[in-house]
């Protein structure tokens, strides 16, 4: 055979490329926005139920410890990370990582927080995308106090339509997240 091979020119369908998801950023304001206190607490409450039978892990954290920053003051800091997971239909079927710095010496400067951080999200059952990047601050505050509303509303039951007085020992925001929470479970609070 000496004539050359000629190939046809045969046209291709197009193949989309993959499209990468794109990763939502909320701020602490869209966080307040985004989910109230009675959502936190009913999506704390399904956090808790797949930790405790299984669908849902949380690894112990990870701190490390900084050199001391800065010098002159002699204080360490620290970076932590905070992963956990859930699988199925109630929880999702997610991963997660709160990664955040500890600055004790933060707290000396008003308005400025001693845990700076964010919460991600990923897709677990798919590819592993990165879904949401969050304040780690407002979630924080947010999920703390909605875990104690879980526990106040297991511990009293049916009791919660009795309590009348509620006392936080503390300040700032912790205690108005608590508040905020509490007031969710106990619907009769006539005094804060």
């Amino acid at each position: 055979f000496t004539r050359p091979l000629e190939v046809a020119t045969v046209p291709r369908s197009p193949v989309p490329a993959p499209v990468a998801p794109v990763t939502r950023v909320l701020s602490a304001e869209e966080v307040r926005r985004l989910l109230p206190m009675d959502e936190c607490i009913e999506a704390t409450q399904r956090a808790l139920v797949a930790f405790a039978d299984g669908t849902g892990g949380m690894p112990l954290r990870q701190v490390v410890r900084l050199p001391f920053l800065p010098p002159d003051e002699g204080r360490p800091a620290f970076l932590a990370s905070m992963p956990s997971y859930t699988t199925g239909a109630d929880g999702g079927d997610v991963a997660a990582c709160k990664a955040f710095s500890v600055y004790p010496q933060n707290s000396q400067s008003p308005g400025l927080s001693s845990h700076q951080g964010a919460v991600l999200l990923w897709d677990k059952a798919g590819r592993g995308e990165l879904l949401l990047l969050v304040d780690a601050h407002e979630i924080t505050k947010r999920r703390t106090a909605a875990a104690s509303a879980v526990a106040t509303r297991a511990l009293l039951g049916d009791r919660c339509h009795d309590a009348r007085t509620l006392a936080i020992l503390g300040t700032g925001d912790q205690a108005r997240a608590h508040a905020d929470a509490l007031m969710a479970v106990l619907p009769n609070l006539s005094a804060v």
